[in-house]
């Protein structure tokens, strides 16, 4: 197995990159490349993430896949929803794989992917959205209690 590691951005605590690898067995060749999401989920990590996957999918259209590792507590829905709608888009299929923690936003992201794996002791977190009394809107959570 060799690689190439490519480091694409940093944002804050959030750290997105990816490396380009040939997995050669006896009977079958893969090529794929590998992303890695760690941190929050904000706009910028978002917009990062976007970038990485367009940049792999215009300049490596013989990849087969695209292996997206998570590990996040999550962050902004609205960041969230963006991501899951590109990495659903992909043209080329990414699986999501939960690296050890991935929750409430970031669950969302991990969700878009065509094949969702986890290591053994991945852990989520999934909740409904959190209502805001600054909007008037009351979300699921008022639905989900008899409200």
């Amino acid at each position: 197995m060799k690689f190439l590691y490519v480091v694409i951005g940093a944002v804050l605590a959030s750290i997105v990159w990816f490396a380009f690898g040939e997995m050669k067995e006896e009977t079958e060749s893969e090529k794929f490349a590998k992303v890695i999401f760690t941190g929050l989920v904000t706009e910028s990590s978002v917009n990062d993430l976007i970038s990485t996957i367009d940049e792999i999918n215009q300049q490596y259209g013989d990849l087969e896949k695209i292996y997206l590792y998570i590990r996040s507590w999550g962050g902004n829905a609205d960041a969230g929803d963006a991501a899951y709608w590109i990495i659903r888009s992909s043209r080329t299929p990414i699986t999501t794989v939960n690296l050890a923690y991935v929750g409430s936003a970031a669950s969302v992201m991990f969700c878009g992917g065509r094949e969702r794996l986890s290591l053994e002791y991945g852990t989520f977190l999934l909740h409904p959205p959190i209502s805001s009394s600054s909007t008037g809107i009351d979300g699921a959570g008022g639905a989900l209690d008899g409200g």
